[in-house]
Parts: structure tokens; sequence; C-alpha cells
């Protein structure tokens, strides 16, 4: 009954060009081979049997592949490689074996401008992309039509300047267990061709008044590309072409990844298959209501000009047409077109009730089949007035068909997500009836308004396209302004192809501008846009209150004061906060990094240190920075690093647990990694919280397991995984390597501590004795520290990476890229000053002459007695010389935690009567006070007062309550 049907198609929009790989001028420079992931093997007869069951029972859709559930993604599979122009490409092999084709679903898809994605199969004889920015979505997802053959090459690219920015992952393959390119002689998935022979196509001559509305409707495919459903682009009240799509309420349920295709219609009358390339992909659900099984959708990609289409008109009056026109894809065909006669009736639909659908009685040229459901509905003036949810029409069966009312859907459920008057009829004008729009006839002009602005110095630029079916005046294109009483005109400027630009002088604070534009052609078409209006704001201007931060806090203790962010302006004050730790926290190394004798937190390198593409048993002759300093840093989150050759430093104090650890020595092998293993307990790491780590056999610790076996270190930090990582020595290292049998690795944890520790471990193709016995010790306040113990002289430490990075290559320390610096009996500790500020909110907008209140947490933690400093830096919009960043100082200055017994108001270590006596004393006669005065606050009512005799006494002589085990 629901006409519905899912065959497979091709086609998306892209941009085309040559993935980097396939490039001649680049491809000599790659590695030839890249990480791969394979599926399971398919049982396909079992495949073929359960279609052939779903076969029997009928409105099954058709299935061409088999989804497999994964998660790929840019961190945790493929290869990385560094580019010449400083660019990163990623790529990953997927294979699915004895497929016809693999196409991909992705949950979450975000690529920044410049970036490109493609996907190509191994012999590179089809190649789909580039996709870009373009095809980014507010949702973050999308998909991939099939590329044929069994294995399919992701290749993406990101350019330097948006390094980090692009997201890719993937979460399903779907593995064509038939041949949905038809290249293996089969038929059997073709929409093509599929319907019925009563059908008409969209150009034989009944159809030629209908050109237009034709233009309107597309086929809906399901993101594996099954042909679905129908529907047709919408006009609304305002005519300005926003991309709404309107279908059947149960094609719905997986829209946002749907991809729409225009124009699939054979050119002529007679039966030849028709484009597949024009399709957008991603729609979002504006509205929907199942009693007249309407779905209104936004379609996400701006739907290129090329595809000539057309907003249809439609009509809410529930009135029965004369006769009916369906424009439509049955079972997944090029377009048709469908005549009844007679007038419709207004009626229930199956086993509902009320006059919700109009009935098609029969149709007396052409049907409806599967996969139209959603097709418009037209009357007798080109409008439609309904979309198909079912029936039983076919050519062999000369029956009704139902249509869901737009004139019911107009109001449908009463809300803006369930009726279409909100959409189609945003200003409540209460139009019954509209016509089409062609966004192609006559001089069309397409602008995006100005937003208010703040800036009074320069001109307000207008940018318009204006095209034409004639030729444009040039006189005639004009911007009207108004920031005043009258308007004043403005001859637009020709700045690009179909491109006009005119000018509004800048205007001072307080201002409202109203403007249009306007133009005609030499046919005497003519258009003009509504009135726009944009506003220059006021500027706000940030007040700080106070200006210094400062409590003095006992040791693990808490103190909070408020800071006043105000608008003394009069304009929008937009904030944001940031806390940078002054290093003093950490005495050694301030002392060092004022004197200048620190090493920057990492180096810049040209791009073949980034690409070493060293071969296994070679040695690298490029040589880092050498390293003349004890410390290093900080990075941008605050890590630093000191080595026990400076004086103050860390000790060197080499724990044993070979004896008493966990061997993981047998998972490990050349060119792998190990775990996940306990942590013991939660450990902070660049802001995050990890409970298990990886050991990769390269000399890197990780906290996930993407590309934990990578041997070529690169200068840290690196986007490109592996990142989240411990470098204590990054190099190819091979611990089954024959000349060096004892190496062993284990790991031992208390609960606080970590202990990882590497016994003989020797370098790849090592001499015997070229070993090293090092350990990592991490713990549960990150702190972290290597030592080697011992590196024996014809162990090469030269070629080695020694850091630490965050989890996206973005951050991190290096201590020694490619120079020599290790050396026996040595410790290298990285740490961060104790985050002893926090804020509770960081970022904000204040409206002028109002003000946010935000609460500062001291929290002294176990930092030893002193004072500690910390800088809040306000960015904000103030536009006063100075305003940003504004700095604010903060100090807080720890003391020694007090001791004391509660109720224990003498201080004679007991709480007992003679303390009852004492706070009487102190209330009614004068008496020294409680020492601390909390100690005499036993009820814990934040005040010590009769009521804590009288509670004292209650507990010494009545059984009462015990006094608090904290006062206050």
């Amino acid at each position: 009954i629901l006409l519905l049907t899912t065959i497979p198609a091709v086609g998306q929009i892209s941009k085309g060009g040559t993935p980097k790989s396939l490039q001649t001028s680049l491809s000599a420079a790659l590695k030839s081979s890249i990480n791969s992931v394979s599926t399971d093997l398919l049982n396909v007869e079992q495949l073929l049997a359960e279609d052939a069951l779903d076969a029997e029972a009928g409105d099954i859709p058709f299935r061409f592949g088999y989804p497999f559930e994964v998660d790929y993604n840019l961190d945790n599979s493929g290869s990385w490689e560094m580019l010449p122009d400083g660019g990163t490409l990623w790529r990953l092999r997927i294979s699915a074996p004895g497929a016809f084709s693999i196409n991909l679903i992705y949950n979450e898809y975000y690529l920044p401008e410049g970036a490109t994605l493609h996907l190509y199969n191994e012999a590179a004889d089809m190649i789909i992309g580039a996709f870009t920015a373009e095809n980014n979505k507010d949702h973050g997802k999308f998909s991939t039509q099939p590329v044929k053959g069994d294995v399919t090459i992701v290749e993406y690219y990101e350019p330097a300047a948006v390094a980090g920015q692009g997201r890719i992952s993937i979460s399903t393959i779907i593995h064509a267990y038939r041949d949905i390119f038809n290249y293996g002689g089969t038929k059997e998935s073709d929409g093509y061709g599929s319907s019925g022979s009563c059908n008409n196509n969209v150009n034989c001559p009944e159809g030629d008044p209908w050109q237009n509305e034709t233009r309107g409707v597309a086929m809906v495919l399901l993101s594996n590309n099954s042909r679905w459903c129908s529907g047709s682009m919408i006009n609304n009240v305002r005519e300005d072409g926003t991309q709404y799509f309107l279908t059947a309420n149960h094609c719905l349920g997986s829209e946002s990844t749907w991809i729409l295709m225009f124009n699939y219609q054979s050119p002529g009358c007679t039966n030849v298959n028709g484009p597949t390339y024009m399709t957008v992909q991603g729609t979002t659900k504006r509205a929907s209501y199942s009693t007249s099984d309407f779905g209104l959708l936004e379609v996400q990609e701006t739907i290129p000009d090329s595809y000539n289409i057309y907003y249809n008109g439609w009509s809410n009056v529930d009135a029965a047409s004369t006769n009916s026109i369906g424009i439509h894809h049955p079972s997944g065909d090029i377009k048709k077109i469908s005549f009844d006669d007679n007038p419709s009736s207004s009626a229930n639909y199956l086993a509902t009730s009320g006059t919700t659908h109009w009935r098609v009685g029969n149709w007396e040229d052409g049907t409806t089949e599967g996969g139209s459901s959603g097709s418009p509905l037209f009357d007798q003036n080109h409008r439609i007035t309904g979309q198909l949810h079912g029936g039983y029409a076919s050519c062999t069966s000369i029956t009704a068909d139902w249509y869901g009312k737009v004139a019911m859907s107009w109001n449908g459920g009463g809300s803006s997500s369930s009726r279409l008057k909100d959409w189609l009829d945003p200003d409540n004008t209460g139009v019954t009836t509209l016509d089409g729009y062609d966004p192609f006839a006559g001089v069309q002009i397409s602008h995006t308004p100005l937003t208010d602005t703040r800036d009074t110095v320069n001109s307000y630029d207008v940018v318009a396209n204006i095209t034409s079916i004639g030729n444009l005046v040039p006189g005639q294109l004009k911007l009207h302004y108004n920031v005043g009483a009258a308007y004043v005109e403005q001859v637009l400027t020709n700045t690009a192809t179909d491109i006009y630009t005119g000018y509004i002088p800048a205007q001072s604070g307080g201002t409202t501008i109203n403007y249009f534009l306007s133009g005609a052609d030499d046919q005497a078409n003519v258009d003009t846009t509504d009135i726009f209006g944009f506003y220059v704001d006021y500027s706000p201007i940030l007040s700080v209150n106070p200006t210094f931060l400062d409590e003095t806090v006992p040791q693990f203790d808490s103190a909070t004061a408020d800071l006043i962010i105000e608008n003394i302006g009069t304009g929008i004050l937009d904030y944001d906060i940031a806390v940078v730790p002054n290093l003093k926290s950490a005495s050694v190394f301030w002392d060092l990094y004022e004197q200048n004798e620190v090493e920057p937190p990492h180096r810049n390198y040209a791009a073949d240190f980034y690409n070493l593409d060293e071969a296994k048993d070679s040695d690298n002759l490029l040589t880092g920075y050498p390293v003349t300093k004890n410390g290093g840093g900080p990075d941008g989150f605050g890590y630093f690093w000191l080595d026990s050759d400076e004086v103050g430093g860390p000790t060197y104090n080499w724990t044993d647990i070979s004896g008493s650890g966990i061997d993981i020595t047998a998972g490990i092998d050349d060119d792998n990694y190990v775990g996940p293993f306990p942590i013991g307990f939660s450990f902070p790491f660049y802001g995050n919280n990890y409970t298990e780590f990886y050991v990769g056999s390269n000399g890197i610790i990780g906290f996930d397991s993407a590309n934990m076996k990578a041997r070529q270190k690169t200068p840290l930090p690196t986007v490109g995984t592996p990142d989240n990582i411990l470098a204590w020595l990054w190099d190819d290292l091979d611990i089954t390597n024959s000349s060096n049998t004892n190496g062993a690795v284990y790991y031992e944890t208390d609960g606080t501590q970590l202990i990882i520790q590497f016994v003989s471990y020797p370098e790849y193709a090592a001499q015997t004795g070229d070993i090293v016995n090092a350990e990592v010790i991490i713990d549960s306040e990150g702190i972290i520290t290597y030592q080697y113990q011992t590196i024996d002289p014809g162990f090469d430490v030269l070629n080695c990476a020694v850091g630490i990075e965050n989890s996206d290559g973005t951050d991190g320390l290096e201590v020694a890229y490619l120079t020599s610096y290790l050396h026996d009996a040595l410790a290298i500790q990285f740490f961060m000053p104790y985050p002893w500020l926090t804020l509770s909110q960081t970022s904000g907008s204040v409206l002028a002459g109002t003000a946010d209140t935000i609460e500062c947490k001291f929290l002294a933690g176990d930092l030893a007695p002193g004072a500690y400093s910390s800088d809040i830096v306000i960015t904000n919009n103030d536009a006063t010389p100075g305003a940003s960043p504004t700095l604010l100082l903060t100090q807080i200055t720890v003391i020694e935690a007090v001791s004391y017994v509660c109720g224990d108001a003498n201080a004679d270590e007991l709480a007992n009567v003679a303390d009852a006596v004492y706070i009487i004393n102190f209330v009614f006669k004068g008496g020294d006070a409680p020492d601390p005065i909390e100690s005499g606050n036993v009820n814990c009512d934040e005040d010590t007062n009769i009521g804590d005799a009288v509670y004292l006494i209650n507990y010494v002589f009545k059984d009462g309550l015990a006094p608090c085990s904290e006062c206050k």
C-alpha cells in the first residue's frame, strides 16, 4: 500500500579533481602502502535466500548490500603523511572481500575550507569527489555513493592553514552483494525501466504543459543510494527560494542523510535512461504530520543553478479539483506523469477517520507504483493539493490512490513542527493559493542581507547575484538605501560574472539602515527585492570589578570571590576568559624561565623532518636542535619539564619492578602495540582523564590505540596519529631482536602510581648489548617521569624523539628530537602548575547597563604555604584601545592548615563541659575566644554562640549528638 521502493542509484554533488596520491607530481613521494581494514566475509547465499522470502512477503524494500557497523576515523585508523606544501594527507584502504561495490555512511563529517575528500577503487578507474566544506551539514552526517569493486580507498587532504580542524568518522560500510552498476550483466537492481508500461514519460507530448512542475519533482535516495520515494520542491509566500521539499511522512526516518536526485528523466518520449548526477545530499525535517502523511524538509546543500529547479505552487483550499495530475518516480524509474480526468473526492485514508485525503478514483492515463510515495498531486491550476500516501493503483489494477491534503496539513497538529503554514506562510499573510516560483524566469536578484554591525568607519558592501533570460540593462540595476527620510538610489557596479555591488556609506552608531535592490532587462522583465534592514550598533565598554583578587586559604580548604563583568557602554559586550597560571608556582622552573634558561616547548622544522620515511635498519642523517638547557616549556596547556641534571630538579631514583610487576613481554612484537592495561587510577593528561594505557613497541606509551605501532618518529607535537602519547624513546625498536633475547616489559600500579619498566630493550637490528633500561612513571596528580638507568654506547639515541603530545597533536612538549641528549641515570619530569583557580563561567554576552557575576573559586589543595598568582585574561569586543585583552591579577596565599578538635574551645584536645563553660564566658563575659574560633561552633550553624554550649552539655550529660566532625 505504501508506495515505496529501494533501487540503488549513483551521483552526488562534488567538485571533481584528482586525488593527491594520484597526481604524478606527488605520487612518487608518498608511501605505496597505507593502513588497511577489512570487513568479514559474507554468506551471500543466505542473504539472497532472505531476499527471496522478503520478495514473497511483498512491500519489502529491495536490498542490494549488507551494512557493517564500524568506527573508523582520522584518529584511530588510516595513515597520515606530510605533503611538500605543508598540508597533510590521510588515507584508509577499505576491503570488503567479494563486494561488487562499497559505499560508506559517516556519523561525523566536517571539512574546513580548502580540505578535500576523494574515494576511488584500487584500479583508480572510478573516482568520486572532491567533497568539500560545501558538503558540511548542521547535523554533521554524510554518505557517499557506491564505488565499484571490493576495495575502496578514502583519501582526505587538509591544508596546513586548517590543520587538525577536519572530522571524518565512518560508521557503516555497505558491502554490495548485488551488482548495482550492471557491469556484471544483471539488471535486477537497476531502477531504470522497472515501472509498468502504462506509465508516461514526462517529456511525452501529454507532459508538455507540465514542464515547469516537472522541474520541481525529485527522487529520494537513501544514504546507501537506494531509490526510496518521490517529492517536490515547494514555494513559500516570500518566494525567496528557501529550499523546502514536500514528501510523505511515512518516507521519513533517515532524512538527514537523504540524497535528492533532480531531472532523472528521459530526454524524449521513448524510454532512455536519464542523468543521475544532479543530486544534493542531506535534509533537515521542518514539520510532519502522520494524519495527513506529510513531511516538509529543507535541503541543506545549495542546489546548483545548473539543475534548473522549479518551486511548485500550492493550494490549501479544501475544495476538490476538476481533474488531477501526478508526477513521480514509480519503482525508482525515470520520471513519469499520470492523469485523472475526473474530479478528486474528499475521503479518509483506509482505517483513518475524517476527510484527511484526496481520493483519485482511478487514473485514465498512467498510474503510480512503489517509489511514487510522497509525490505531488496537482489540480487543474498547476498547484499542489496533496502528496501520495498510498493506494492500490498499478498498470494491471485500475483502482484508487489517496493523497494527504495540503488543506489538512496546513494547520496539521497545531504547532510549527506539525503543520505547513509556519513555513510556507511565515509572515502569516493568510494566502490560500500560491503559484509556482521559477528562479530562472525573468530578472532574478539573489542577495544575502547585511547583518547588524559595529563598524562606523568602512562602507557597507551590498553584493547581489543578478541574472535574466534577457539582457540586463546596466543603468536599471540599482541599490536603494535609506538612512533618513528619503531613499538614495545608486547604480550597481558589475564586479564579476553576474555579481553586482553597491556601497552604503559608513554611519554612526545607533543608525538603522533600510535598503532594497531592483533590476530590469531589455525584455521588460523587472525584479525588486524585499526591503532589508540592519543596525549600526553602539560600542560596548568593559568594566571589571574588582581589579585584583586576593584570598588567603588554609591548606586543603577553599574560598570564593565574585568577579563582576559589567557593560557600561551601549552595545552588546561579548567576552571570553582564560586563566593563565604564573609559573612562580614551580619555583625552580620559574627561576630558569626568568633567566631564559629553558628550551622552547617545541621547534619549527623543515618538511623533511616531519616525513622521514626511514627504511628499516637505516640511519637518518638529519640532526635536530641541540638540547642545551635542563628544562623546557611551557606548552599551551601549561606543561613544562625539568631533568635531574638541574640543581633542584627531579631526583633520579630508580625503582625496579622486574621481580614484582606484571610481565607483558609476550604480546610485544616488532612494530606493534599491546593493551589496553589498567592504570589503576584516573590519570589527568591535557584536560582529559584516562584509566587505561597502551604500550607501543617503538618507545611510546599512549592512551588510545590509533597508530600506536608507529616507528616513524616526528617532531612533537605533530597533527596526525599517533597522538595522546608519552614518547620516552620513540624510534625503530625491536624487542624480538635475535642478538638481544633478554628484553622484557613490566608494569605495576599501586592505585596512586603506575610504573612501566623496559628491561634490556634493543633497537631494530641491534648488535649484542645495544640495549636500554628505562621506565616511565605516572601518578594520580598528573606528574610524568622518564628514567633512564643505562643506555649502551652502541644504542643510537641520536635518532629518537622524547616528549609528550596531546590527544589531537596540536599541543605538546618536545624534549629532544634527532639529537644527542639521553644518558645514564637521567630523570626527566613533566608537570604543570596546580589549577588552584576555577571560574563558574568563561564566556558570555552582556547587554548594555547589565553585568555578569562570575564566581572565582580558590582551591588550596596540598600546595605548600606561600603566595601563588595567575592572570585572568579577558578578551572582549570593547573597541577602546587596550581594552582587549584585559588582564586581572589574582593571588592565593596558602597558609598551614590549623588542626583542632571540634568542640575543644579551650584547646586542651578534649570536648567536654569545660569547653561549654569556656564558650559561655566568651559569649556573656568577654572571655577569650575559642582558638581557632571555628572550634567553638559545635553544632555547625556557622556561628559560635550559647547554642554551642547547650549542645556540648547535652552531649556530655544527656547522651546528645556528638560535635560535628568538622566545625565551620
